[in-house]
């Protein structure tokens, strides 16, 4: 099960239900595209296939919206 967080533009923003043990980060894809990004300092932990300026697209809108993103990841795996 992959909880969904929000989609935003072309980008779905999601976690997976197996994350739990790891610390709060978001997944984001789009079309065969992927990136994992950690929430603390926001750093990519993995990437596939996205460039750079999308990447750093989809950090401005992580930074945007964090609060969102850790309360909807505290309701899924805390709560």
């Amino acid at each position: 099960m992959s909880p969904r967080v929000f989609f935003e533009g072309p980008y779905w923003l999601y976690f997976y239900a197996s994350d739990h043990k790891e610390p709060v980060h978001v997944h984001v894809s789009r079309d065969d595209k992927e990136v994992k990004i950690w929430l603390e300092t926001f750093e990519v932990a993995f990437n596939r296939k996205f460039s750079q300026k999308e990447i750093r697209d989809i950090i401005r809108i992580i930074e945007r919206r964090r609060q969102e993103i850790e309360d909807k990841w505290n309701d899924f795996f805390i709560k």
